[in-house]
């Protein structure tokens, strides 16, 4: 049939319970979602082979099957059949996967969708925080941490100055950590998106592209302008800081032990 030629169109009938929900309707709204959801599943395998589909999510149509109390075909939000059917015709030649007859329905799934970006969100931050933790430990072992236990073992650095010392050094190597934590967080997620199909679930939602790394944007952005601000503000100060309290500490080390070799020399006198 339609994989054999390549092309078809598939028209799922459904209703906008399926995309909302029907109050003091448990049965009629689980059967209506998964009709979409049908719907979504088709799309996404057969989208790439020349099968079009969509689904059909009105509200009320004046028909007969449609009870009194929804009115008489001109309140309460009643269309009718030829109106729908010029609707369908209309998705089908766009190729629109919701076909929405009630404009309210698209708002109501609009305020839903609303969330995308938060979701979106959620799948970048806990990656980022890792890669951040991660690369800021390995290049505070690398960068200083061996450098001060090397002057506690030979120096006599106190461990509490070295304690603070790697502190005030932190914000130096976090800015390195921003942006190549933001690159991983970014290929981690979409890829992990990618792999579970969701990508295609939103693109076949009728989600695009930018709005799909809209997120990633605007983290990429606050991280970008909170490297400059660490960078300029915070990281010149605490070198400095860092580095006047390891010549003091060292200094008085020094100074102490150059005092023992002192007094023990007298003493062999």
């Amino acid at each position: 049939g339609m994989l054999k030629r390549g092309s078809g169109y598939l028209m799922n009938t459904a209703s906008a319970a399926g995309l909302l929900a029907a109050l003091g309707s448990g049965p009629y709204t689980v059967t209506k979602a998964a009709a979409v959801k049908l719907a979504e599943f088709l799309a996404i395998t057969h989208g790439d082979e020349g099968i079009g589909v969509s689904v059909l999510c009105p509200q009320g149509v004046n028909t007969a099957m449609a009870p009194r109390s929804l009115g008489d075909g001109q309140t309460d939000g009643i269309i009718e059949p030829s109106a729908l059917a010029d609707t369908v015709v209309e998705a089908m030649r766009e190729e629109r996967f919701h076909v929405l007859p009630h404009p309210e329905v698209e708002e109501y799934v609009r305020r839903k969708g609303d969330n995308i970006d938060r979701w979106l969100l959620g799948q970048l931050l806990p990656p980022m925080l890792f890669a951040i933790g991660a690369f800021t430990a390995v290049s505070l072992s690398v960068g200083i941490m061996f450098d001060l236990v090397r002057k506690i073992v030979e120096f006599g650095l106190p461990f509490q100055i070295a304690l603070k010392i790697l502190i005030l050094k932190l914000p130096g190597f976090l800015v390195l950590s921003f942006p190549m934590s933001m690159l991983l967080a970014t290929l981690l997620a979409y890829g992990k998106l990618t792999s579970n199909s969701e990508l295609l679930a939103l693109k076949s939602l009728g989600v695009t592209n930018r709005r799909i790394i809209f997120p990633a944007v605007i983290l990429s952005i606050f991280m970008t302008c909170l490297t400059f601000t660490f960078n300029d503000s915070f990281v010149p100060i605490s070198n400095r800081i860092a580095e006047n309290t390891m010549r003091e500490s060292l200094g008085k080390a020094i100074s102490s032990e150059e005092g023992k070799h002192i007094m023990l020399s007298l003493i062999h006198i």
